[in-house]
């Protein structure tokens, strides 16, 4: 289906950094396979999502479709967890919750999700980090919900370090 649109061997023509990545991640997984660990912690260290999508093709085989394990948690837990943002947001509502819940299926989304790009990990961090300042605000824990907060944080600047400098201004 779309098939002008796809090349047929796992990516999408308007998603052109994607190749770029899975090229990326077939050079750092020659270095896994030759044992160069410093090497493929060195290499591109703008994209640090290589090195990830580098690991799980060492792991179930060095084609597009396998990071698709990886891409489709990260794109279930991120629907969860704007369900349960939501939930908690707009006091128990679920229908709320659900039509909250169709942001991942918007077609920009939901395309972006089946790519190796870092978008789905940077939509991740973002709800994880809203997630835990939700649930502190609302149940009062602080110190049991600070590790989605953390994690979060790590995953967007893990994403996209030039990010760095609007989260100071903004926390400080």
């Amino acid at each position: 289906y779309l098939s002008s649109l796809h090349n047929g061997q796992g990516f999408w023509k308007f998603s052109i950094d994607a190749t770029k990545y899975h090229k990326e991640a077939l050079d750092l997984l020659v270095n896994i396979e030759d044992g160069k660990w410093n090497e493929w912690l060195e290499a591109y260290p703008d994209h640090k999502h290589v090195k990830l999508i580098s690991l799980v093709y060492w792991l179930f085989g060095s084609y597009p479709l396998s990071f698709e394990i990886v891409n489709s948690a990260t794109w279930v837990l991120t629907v969860v967890l704007i369900y349960l943002i939501s939930y908690h947001v707009f006091n128990k509502n679920t229908i709320v919750s659900i039509i909250s819940s169709l942001y991942m299926f918007f077609p920009s989304i939901l395309i972006s999700s089946t790519q190796l790009t870092r978008d789905q990990f940077y939509i991740l961090g973002l709800c994880l980090i809203i997630y835990g300042f939700v649930v502190i605000y609302i149940r009062n824990y602080l110190w049991k919900w600070v590790l989605p907060i953390m994690i979060g944080y790590i995953l967007i600047l893990w994403m996209r370090p030039y990010i760095i400098p609007i989260f100071l201004l903004v926390f400080i």
